[in-house]
């Protein structure tokens, strides 16, 4: 997982699959 571009979609799946 890289930090590219604005983090906004992945960080809510992120948050999701958590």
């Amino acid at each position: 997982m890289k930090p590219q571009g604005p983090p906004t979609k992945k960080l809510f799946i992120s948050q999701i699959f958590k």
